[in-house]
C-alpha cells in the first residue's frame, strides 16, 4: 500500500514580514500498517538532512525558515509534526524583494502536462541581474532540484518516500521526474496570509 504525506516550509521575509509557504507531497510506499506519526517524524528528520541545506541555500539571508511541518494527507490523515527552526536562509546576501520569486516547475512521469511549481520566497540581489538568473544561482537550484528527487528511503517499517504532485481531487500522486527553474521572475502579490501551522 502506499500513503501521501505533506512536507511543508513556513517562514517569513524580513523586508516587508511577509509570511510564506512551500509545500511539496511524497508517495510513501512500504508498509501502511506504520504509524502515520512515526512515518512523519523520521521523514521529517531524513527531510532535513537530505534536503534542507540545498533548499536554505537558495533563501536569502534576511529571510527566516520558521518551521517544517510533515503530515500524512492521505489514507485517513494523520497527526502534523512540527520541527521549529528558526533559521536565516544561507545565501549570503539580502532578498532583491518580497514580492519576487524564483519559479521552479516539476515535471510529473505520468501527466507531463499537469506541472506543479514550488514559489521560492525570494532571491537575492546578486543572483538575479538584468533580468537573468546568474550561472551560480542555476547550480545551486540543481543541486536542490536533484536532493528533492533522490528518493527518501530507510523510513519505519521499511517505507520509501518519492516526491510527487498530488492531485487534490482524485487525491493520485504522480512521481516528479524533473525539475526546472523557469527564466521569468515570478511577481507574488498576496503574501501577507497569517502562518498558521
Amino acid at each position: 500500500m502506499s500513503r501521501v504525506f505533506q512536507v511543508s516550509a513556513h517562514g517569513k521575509g524580513d523586508v516587508q514580514g511577509n509570511y510564506w509557504v512551500n509545500v511539496w507531497n511524497y508517495f510513501v510506499e512500504g508498509d501502511d500498517t506504520t504509524s502515520p506519526l512515526e512515518v512523519a517524524q523520521d521523514l521529517a528528520a531524513q527531510w532535513q538532512s537530505a534536503v534542507l541545506d540545498s533548499y536554505r541555500a537558495l533563501i536569502p539571508s534576511d529571510v527566516t525558515i520558521l518551521a517544517l511541518k510533515v503530515r500524512c494527507v492521505s489514507a485517513g490523515g494523520g497527526p502534523s509534526v512540527i520541527v521549529a527552526l528558526s533559521m536565516p536562509g544561507a545565501s549570503a546576501d539580502q532578498a532583491q524583494t518580497t514580492g519576487t520569486s524564483p519559479n521552479v516547475a516539476w515535471y510529473p512521469t505520468t501527466t507531463p502536462w499537469k506541472i506543479g511549481h514550488t514559489y521560492l520566497p525570494a532571491v537575492d540581489v546578486v543572483s538575479f541581474i538584468n533580468g537573468a538568473f546568474v550561472g551560480s544561482y542555476i547550480i545551486l537550484v540543481t543541486t536542490w532540484i536533484n536532493d528533492m528527487l533522490a528518493p527518501i528511503v530507510g523510513l519505519p517499517g521499511g517505507n520509501t518516500a518519492t516526491f510527487a504532485l498530488l492531485d487534490k481531487e482524485t487525491m493520485v500522486s504522480n512521481i516528479v521526474f524533473t525539475g526546472l527553474l523557469r527564466p521569468k521572475i515570478t511577481l507574488m502579490n498576496r503574501r501577507t496570509l497569517p502562518n498558521v501551522f
